[in-house]
Protein backbone atom coordinates (compact mmCIF):
# COMPACT_ATOMS: atom_id res chain seq x y z
CA UNK A 1 0.00 0.00 0.00
CA UNK A 2 1.75 3.76 -1.18
CA UNK A 3 1.67 6.68 1.27
CA UNK A 4 -1.19 8.05 -0.17
CA UNK A 5 -3.74 4.79 -0.11
CA UNK A 6 -2.19 4.70 3.58
CA UNK A 7 -3.53 8.53 4.60
CA UNK A 8 -7.06 8.06 2.61
CA UNK A 9 -7.57 4.87 4.24
CA UNK A 10 -6.86 6.84 7.70
CA UNK A 11 -8.54 9.77 7.02
CA UNK A 12 -11.50 7.30 6.18
CA UNK A 13 -11.27 5.25 9.19
CA UNK A 14 -11.37 8.85 11.07
CA UNK A 15 -14.21 10.17 9.29
CA UNK A 16 -16.41 6.94 9.79
CA UNK A 17 -15.79 6.75 13.39
CA UNK A 18 -16.20 10.75 14.07
CA UNK A 19 -19.74 9.76 12.05
CA UNK A 20 -20.11 6.66 14.56
CA UNK A 21 -19.90 8.75 17.29
CA UNK A 22 -22.13 11.59 16.28
CA UNK A 23 -24.72 9.23 15.12
CA UNK A 24 -24.65 7.93 18.45
CA UNK A 25 -24.51 10.91 21.19
CA UNK A 26 -24.06 13.81 19.21
CA UNK A 27 -27.13 16.29 20.59
CA UNK A 28 -28.74 17.62 17.33
CA UNK A 29 -28.05 21.16 18.56
CA UNK A 30 -24.36 21.06 18.57
CA UNK A 31 -22.74 23.76 16.71
CA UNK A 32 -18.77 23.11 16.11
CA UNK A 33 -18.52 25.78 13.82
CA UNK A 34 -19.01 27.97 16.91
CA UNK A 35 -17.68 25.72 19.83
CA UNK A 36 -14.64 27.77 21.20
CA UNK A 37 -11.53 26.23 22.80
CA UNK A 38 -12.90 26.65 26.20
CA UNK A 39 -15.70 24.50 25.35
CA UNK A 40 -13.59 22.41 23.42
CA UNK A 41 -11.74 21.98 26.97
CA UNK A 42 -14.98 21.60 29.27
CA UNK A 43 -16.39 18.97 26.96
CA UNK A 44 -13.02 16.98 26.98
CA UNK A 45 -12.75 17.43 30.82
CA UNK A 46 -16.10 16.40 31.32
CA UNK A 47 -15.28 12.88 28.60
CA UNK A 48 -12.14 12.13 30.74
CA UNK A 49 -13.86 12.12 33.87
CA UNK A 50 -15.52 8.96 32.68
CA UNK A 51 -15.04 8.39 28.37
CA UNK A 52 -17.19 5.34 28.09
CA UNK A 53 -20.44 7.10 30.21
CA UNK A 54 -19.11 10.82 28.65
CA UNK A 55 -18.39 9.80 25.04
CA UNK A 56 -21.41 12.04 24.18
CA UNK A 57 -18.77 15.15 25.20
CA UNK A 58 -16.42 13.53 22.09
CA UNK A 59 -17.96 15.33 18.95
CA UNK A 60 -17.78 18.67 20.97
CA UNK A 61 -14.21 18.57 21.24
CA UNK A 62 -13.39 16.53 17.76
CA UNK A 63 -15.76 19.32 16.11
CA UNK A 64 -13.36 21.68 17.23
CA UNK A 65 -10.54 19.85 15.78
CA UNK A 66 -11.81 19.91 12.56
CA UNK A 67 -12.15 23.72 12.47
CA UNK A 68 -7.99 23.30 12.26
CA UNK A 69 -7.53 25.29 15.26
CA UNK A 70 -5.06 22.09 16.88
CA UNK A 71 -3.30 19.73 14.63
CA UNK A 72 -3.22 15.68 15.50
CA UNK A 73 -1.44 13.33 13.11
CA UNK A 74 -3.54 10.04 12.36
CA UNK A 75 -0.90 7.42 12.73
CA UNK A 76 -2.25 3.45 11.83
CA UNK A 77 0.64 2.15 14.70
CA UNK A 78 -0.33 4.28 16.90
CA UNK A 79 -4.66 3.57 16.46
CA UNK A 80 -3.74 0.16 16.33
CA UNK A 81 -7.07 -0.59 17.94
CA UNK A 82 -8.95 0.83 15.11
CA UNK A 83 -7.66 -2.20 12.57
CA UNK A 84 -8.63 -4.57 14.72
CA UNK A 85 -12.13 -6.28 15.59
CA UNK A 86 -12.58 -4.50 18.96
CA UNK A 87 -16.16 -3.36 19.95
CA UNK A 88 -17.22 -0.48 18.36
CA UNK A 89 -17.73 1.37 21.67
CA UNK A 90 -14.52 0.56 22.80
CA UNK A 91 -12.71 1.97 19.30
CA UNK A 92 -14.89 5.21 19.81
CA UNK A 93 -13.82 5.82 23.17
CA UNK A 94 -10.21 5.21 22.69
CA UNK A 95 -10.06 7.17 19.41
CA UNK A 96 -11.58 10.16 21.28
CA UNK A 97 -9.51 9.83 24.56
CA UNK A 98 -6.53 9.83 22.01
CA UNK A 99 -7.77 13.11 19.79
CA UNK A 100 -8.96 14.28 23.22
CA UNK A 101 -5.60 14.47 25.00
CA UNK A 102 -3.61 15.54 21.70
CA UNK A 103 -6.28 18.85 21.95
CA UNK A 104 -5.67 19.21 25.98
CA UNK A 105 -2.20 19.28 25.24
CA UNK A 106 -2.11 21.86 22.47
CA UNK A 107 -4.71 24.41 23.76
CA UNK A 108 -2.92 23.80 27.72
CA UNK A 109 0.33 24.21 27.12
CA UNK A 110 0.03 25.82 24.16
CA UNK A 111 2.50 23.05 22.11
CA UNK A 112 2.52 23.79 18.75
CA UNK A 113 1.06 20.62 16.21
CA UNK A 114 0.69 17.09 17.07
CA UNK A 115 1.66 16.07 20.35
CA UNK A 116 0.93 11.90 20.10
CA UNK A 117 2.26 11.08 23.85
CA UNK A 118 -0.34 13.49 25.17
CA UNK A 119 -2.83 11.41 23.31
CA UNK A 120 -1.29 7.81 23.99
CA UNK A 121 -1.76 8.84 27.64
CA UNK A 122 -5.12 9.93 27.58
CA UNK A 123 -5.85 6.88 25.45
CA UNK A 124 -3.84 4.66 28.03
CA UNK A 125 -6.14 6.00 30.89
CA UNK A 126 -9.37 5.40 28.77
CA UNK A 127 -8.10 1.72 28.37
CA UNK A 128 -8.18 1.40 32.46
CA UNK A 129 -11.45 2.60 32.58
CA UNK A 130 -12.61 0.20 29.77
CA UNK A 131 -11.17 -2.50 31.70
CA UNK A 132 -13.62 -2.04 34.62
CA UNK A 133 -16.38 -2.46 32.37
CA UNK A 134 -15.19 -4.87 29.67
CA UNK A 135 -13.29 -7.63 32.21
CA UNK A 136 -12.02 -9.48 29.06
CA UNK A 137 -10.22 -6.58 27.20
CA UNK A 138 -6.78 -7.10 27.87
CA UNK A 139 -4.54 -4.70 24.27
CA UNK A 140 -0.70 -6.10 24.61
CA UNK A 141 0.13 -2.55 23.30
CA UNK A 142 -1.83 -0.70 25.79
CA UNK A 143 -0.40 -3.43 28.46
CA UNK A 144 3.10 -2.51 27.37
CA UNK A 145 2.30 1.24 27.25
CA UNK A 146 1.04 1.37 30.72
CA UNK A 147 4.49 -0.41 31.86
CA UNK A 148 6.15 1.97 30.34
CA UNK A 149 4.30 5.04 31.40
CA UNK A 150 5.22 3.80 35.23
CA UNK A 151 8.72 3.67 34.50
CA UNK A 152 8.59 6.77 33.02
CA UNK A 153 9.90 5.97 29.18
CA UNK A 154 6.17 6.62 27.98
CA UNK A 155 7.21 9.21 25.37
CA UNK A 156 10.41 6.80 24.22
CA UNK A 157 7.90 3.85 23.85
CA UNK A 158 5.11 5.99 22.41
CA UNK A 159 8.05 6.92 19.75
CA UNK A 160 8.90 3.42 18.86
CA UNK A 161 5.19 2.10 18.63
CA UNK A 162 4.42 5.49 16.09
CA UNK A 163 7.53 4.06 14.19
CA UNK A 164 6.31 0.78 13.89
CA UNK A 165 9.03 -0.92 16.33
CA UNK A 166 7.49 -3.62 18.11
CA UNK A 167 8.36 -4.15 21.80
CA UNK A 168 9.93 -7.39 23.42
Amino acid sequence: MNHFHAHAKQAGLALCLLSLITFKAWPQTADTARTTAAEALAAYARFALAPEQNLKEAPIFLGYMQSGAVHAVLNANLLFWMYRPFPPDVQAVLYAAYMGGNLHSQLETHKQGDDPAAGMSAAIDAYAGLKETHADLKIAEFEQLLEAQRAGNLASAVDALASGVKAP
